[in-house]
């Protein structure tokens, strides 16, 4: 698995514009933030593929395992801080006009698409016959429970824009209020989930309120880290040593310690963005299919692992399992994109005449 995180610094690296004297002032701009969470869902997409096979019979796996340990779920966290960020900036722009949005762009737009992902979840499991009762089926399109998909993070980020929304309906005229709002739901939720779920259900989800408060308050972070280079490289320097000692505190209770570490690391992340800028088509493309990456990836991997590919050979395992998910991803598109064309036409027929 390190051979693959290798190719993944490669095509980091590639086309990537280096600011040694000056800042990418743009590193939050949308083709950046695309190309961090494209990043970020590889790593996630190799940490799922890496619970199918075995690691331990080559030495060198270890260095991955270390690393996939180390990170944990911060792999999730630049997920949550951009969205956060992202719909707060929208708030910004857009005021009341996209609140009203968020039940219909948000909310609804992630639970189609989670639902078309359950269905396909469903017909696959009977291609590999794993049968689960209609109780279990109905309850995973909430993601309550999962029935071979990744189920928590949707639950979780569809519950946080709900907050969203009725923080920001309440406190419409008042962004640091509606921020505020949310965080306070946020951590009624967290609390909530600390006596039905594991830890990683909660322990990043304060990230997505990081991200709304780091938009409120960009222009200030931006102006004290971007005055030179010695307050960039301190501010570097103190979230890095902040980030490693905190680190240790991963025990169940310092909760709170995780959030601070996940948002300390986003932070990172950012800050190193200041100096990378992305120029990456394909990294810009996985950005762009993010969601269905995330969602669709466990059914190549099920069947494959059905067929016994893991054990005839691990690389070309996760290789045919990243290729069959972008293929499936755009097959998926492509349907949702042909349905809705049907249906606007179906609409306009029979819309009645004035």
């Amino acid at each position: 698995m390190i051979f693959f995180l290798l190719i993944l610094l490669i095509f980091i690296l590639y086309k990537s514009k280096l600011h040694i004297k000056n800042f990418n002032l743009n590193y939050t701009d949308i083709d950046q933030t695309k190309s961090i969470n494209a990043i970020f869902v590889i790593i996630v997409f190799l940490a799922h593929a890496s619970t199918y096979i075995n690691l331990n019979d080559i030495w060198y796996n270890q260095y991955y395992i270390f690393f996939r340990n180390y990170l944990a779920q911060l792999i999730v966290t630049t997920f949550l801080f951009i969205s956060g960020f992202g719909i707060m900036e929208s708030i910004k722009s857009k005021k009341e006009k996209y609140i009203n949005s968020i039940p219909r762009k948000r909310i609804l737009n992630t639970f189609i698409n989670f639902a078309i992902a359950i269905v396909l979840f469903i017909i696959s499991n009977q291609i590999i016959g794993d049968y689960h009762n209609l109780k279990d089926i109905f309850i995973a399109f909430t993601g309550w429970i999962s029935i071979g998909n990744s189920n928590w993070y949707i639950f979780d980020i569809l519950m946080l824009y709900t907050f969203t929304w009725i923080s920001f309906r309440i406190f419409e005229n008042n962004n640091l209020k509606g921020i505020f709002a949310t965080l306070i739901l946020s951590i009624i939720f967290i609390v909530f989930l600390k006596y039905f779920k594991l830890a990683y259900w909660y322990n990043t989800v304060l990230c997505y309120v990081a991200g709304m408060f780091f938009s409120y308050y960009k222009k200030h972070f931006d102006k004290f880290v971007c005055e030179n280079n010695k307050t960039y490289l301190f501010t570097l320097i103190i979230f890095s040593i902040a980030f490693v000692y905190i680190h240790k505190f991963l025990a169940e209770p310092y909760l709170f310690y995780y959030e601070i570490m996940s948002i300390l690391f986003v932070l990172i992340i950012l800050l190193v963005c200041m100096k990378f800028e992305f120029k990456n088509k394909i990294l810009l493309y996985l950005g762009n299919n993010v969601f269905w990456i995330y969602i669709l990836q466990r059914i190549p991997m099920r069947i494959l692992t059905h067929l016994n590919l893991d054990k005839f050979n691990p690389y070309l395992f996760v290789i045919a399992s990243f290729v069959s998910t972008i293929i499936l991803a755009e097959l998926i598109k492509l349907l949702i994109k042909l349905f809705t064309k049907i249906f606007s036409i179906i609409l306009k027929k029979i819309k009645p005449t004035k």
